[in-house]
């Protein structure tokens, strides 16, 4: 009995190597980029680098101590508030209000109209990042920016808003070029959703009297709530994640007014060598956001089907 289980083992493994195969690659490259990165700013976090002249770099064990710099920084906090702030606007608008509102809007049209909508709002997210911020810059401009332009009628000169460089106007500044560009890729999963609703269960609201509202709220919504749980979380690993736009448009300022968590990562350790203290922040923002993941899936994966 024991030899045919072995037997049996052995043919499965056998049977299906090739599998194995397709997925041996994507697991390597998991490895190495991902959970030995991952592994290795845990262990960062706990050294400090030291250059010497003529020897190299040497590696010295300082335990508590990056974690003890990192929470006596005023920038940390700062950073942190900041990033705090962007996720509080940006998770629940731009990752579920307006990938809705557009599916909503897209869903009546034809076919061939869909596929107009769909490409024009998923356009923006095919854009390098780069360049869609090079582009606000340019429109944020306040000399010759159009959104300057704009509102001073064309009239030239008239208005001189400092959208990036007033400490109050910068981040609400990003926060609005993200939210304009952004919502795309939740559109089409919405209208992915819409399509597999059941057509019948609306027939039969409608033959109950109810109204597009009471519709929306107690049949659409509720279909729809794996997607909402999937978009969320996937929209706070993104918020707290945001750098490009603070990159290419503010470095940060004016006065420390963008600086989110992960471009102060970035700047402690390749402006300042401070790889130990940046693996430390690193980690912190990392189980920030594995603890709201949490906190988001056991509120809205109650009732959810799988």
């Amino acid at each position: 009995m024991l030899h045919l289980k072995k037997k049996g083992i052995l043919y499965t493994i056998q049977k299906e190597k090739s599998a194995y195969f397709f997925i041996a690659l994507p697991f390597i490259l998991f490895v190495v980029f991902t959970l030995l990165p991952l592994l290795m700013a845990f262990i960062n976090a706990f050294l400090n680098y030291i250059f010497i002249p003529q020897k190299g770099i040497k590696t010295i064990w300082v335990g508590l101590d990056n974690f003890r710099e990192m929470i006596e920084d005023d920038v940390f906090w700062k950073a942190l508030k900041v990033t705090f702030i962007w996720s509080i606007f940006y998770i629940p608008i731009g990752g579920i209000v307006i990938p809705l509102l557009l599916a909503l809007f897209v869903k009546p049209f034809g076919k061939y109209s869909r596929v107009f909508f769909r490409s024009a709002y998923y356009l923006p997210g095919v854009i390098s990042g780069v360049i869609v911020a090079m582009i606000w810059k340019w429109i944020f401009n306040p000399q010759y920016g159009l959104l300057n332009f704009l509102i001073s009628f064309g009239v030239k000169g008239e208005a001189q808003i400092n959208w990036l460089g007033n400490p109050n106007l910068a981040l609400p500044s990003l926060l609005l070029m993200s939210l304009i560009g952004g919502g795309g890729a939740g559109m089409i999963i919405y209208l992915t959703g819409m399509d597999d609703i059941p057509k019948d269960l609306y027939e039969s609201a409608i033959i109950d009297g109810a109204n597009a509202w009471q519709t929306f709220r107690h049949i659409t919504m509720p279909l729809l709530k794996p997607i909402t749980l999937f978009l969320l979380i996937m929209t706070t690993i993104y918020s707290f994640q945001i750098f490009t736009q603070i990159y290419v448009m503010t470095q940060g300022g004016p006065n420390k007014a963008t600086t989110t968590m992960v471009y102060l990562i970035y700047n402690e350790a390749f402006k300042s060598a401070k790889y130990g203290l940046a693996s430390a922040e690193a980690l912190v923002l990392f189980f920030i956001i594995i603890i709201l993941s949490i906190i988001e899936f056991k509120l809205l994966s109650s009732d959810v089907e799988y």
